[in-house]
């Protein structure tokens, strides 16, 4: 299941429950891109949307009436129960009817369409090259834009990535460069969460204590290592997050936090080996390395698909909303030894070296630059015309200063 069609046999029901509470803002949105998962995936998904009994006037019955719409399920509690017990109600209702797996979902998120196809790849296979690909996997998160320390930052994701056409293309990417890859994780993180329902059974819900929600994922992922299930993120499956609306819109989160110490400390108090094991972790944190393979891939495709154009000029005036291209913007007067190249809120350093800056760029990015647009005149920019000239790539000048100027 790795890219290939996926016969009746490889095929698996996933229950997809959806977290909502309020959101009136952003729900829409996320549940008609959610929405799509049951007819975009090789494998049989149903959507369930909880409503964790909403308070905004009127709004339940709204959010009813969208899932009716979108031919989605939808079940409202008669009283709030907080995340956990409403994570729970997916858990359980996955089991109770026979899927192989559960996926919880904030209400905060644009999905990939191929999401679902790529968690459950990445949770069959959980190869990551070591010996600890014989130890079953618990959970499977996605990569996102924000998404804690696990996160694969976007430098304007609403604008870009909450784009459905764009979202796909990024998540295509990644899977042309990270196939069935599984990063090991010391947890989960909630806002997308696999989970096959062995591991359920094995491991148990979500623990209640945890109240109205924060760090319960964490909890049960804590419960589920200490059973000798792992934890792994699937870099070939992308999600857009707004980051921490769900739980701002639920009043779990002051403005500013990003955790309830609290649950923290109760996780703490719990499994005290995990903090230092977070640690540890991050002492040979993958991200780096993953997040620079990412952010070259996403680029390198741009500029395959879509061209790149130099912009030499004083100012960083950025792109025009209609031109799509990669953008590599370059001093006119002074060539630093790395330039940028920039797209959909990606960036990404190129070195330059004596072999001219065109040339340097068309080496790194795989194609010649479409067009070199010069602002302004100076040392950097006469070098350019002269290299565009001598590899046919078109020069368009503007606001050109006088020579004596």
């Amino acid at each position: 299941m790795n890219g290939s069609v996926i016969g009746p046999a490889d095929r698996l029901r996933i229950l997809v429950a959806v977290i909502v509470y309020n959101g009136q803002a952003f729900v829409p949105r996320a549940l008609a891109s959610i929405a799509r998962l049951q007819t975009t995936s090789g494998h049989t998904v149903d959507v369930l949307v909880l409503d964790d009994a909403s308070p905004a006037p009127g709004w339940s019955d709204e959010l009813a009436g969208l899932c009716a719409q979108l031919g989605i399920g939808c079940y409202t509690s008669p009283r709030n129960l907080g995340i956990p017990r409403n994570m729970n109600l997916g858990l359980l209702h996955a089991e109770a009817a026979g899927y192989d797996a559960c996926v919880l979902l904030n209400s905060d998120v644009v999905v990939a369409a191929t999401l679902i196809d790529r968690l459950v790849a990445v949770a069959t296979s959980g190869s990551n090259g070591s010996g600890a690909d014989t130890v079953p996997i618990a959970s499977v998160t996605s990569w996102a834009n924000d998404v804690s320390m696990f996160s694969l930052p976007n430098d304007d994701a609403e604008r870009y990535l909450s784009q459905q056409v764009r979202l796909d293309q990024v998540a295509e990417s990644l899977t042309d460069e990270f196939g069935l890859t599984a990063i090991d994780l010391p947890t989960g993180c909630g806002f997308c969460l696999y989970i096959p329902i062995a591991a359920i059974e094995a491991v148990g819900l979500m623990d209640p204590v945890f109240g109205r929600g924060y760090a319960e994922e964490v909890d049960w992922c804590c419960r589920a290592t200490e059973r000798g299930w792992r934890h792994v993120l699937a870099p070939s499956a992308f999600a857009f997050h707004m980051g921490s609306a769900t739980n701002s819109e639920a009043g779990l989160l002051a403005k500013g936090m990003r955790t309830v110490s609290t649950n923290e400390a109760l996780v703490d108090y719990r499994h005290p080996w995990y903090r230092p094991r977070l640690d540890d972790w991050s002492t040979v944190d993958p991200f780096p390395e993953l997040r620079a393979r990412a952010t070259r891939r996403l680029v390198t495709d741009a500029a395959r698909d879509r061209g790149v154009v130099i912009d030499a000029t004083w100012l960083d005036r950025g792109g025009s909303d209609r031109d799509d291209r990669v953008r590599v913007v370059v001093t006119p007067d002074g060539l630093v030894p790395t330039v940028e190249a920039r797209v959909d809120g990606w960036s990404l350093a190129i070195p330059i070296d004596g072999s001219g800056p065109i040339a340097a760029i068309a080496g790194l990015l795989g194609v010649l630059p479409s067009q070199v647009r010069l602002h302004d005149i100076g040392e950097v920019a006469g070098r350019l015309a002269v290299e565009a000239k001598s590899l046919g790539v078109s020069v368009k000048r503007s606001a050109r200063y006088p020579e004596r100027v």
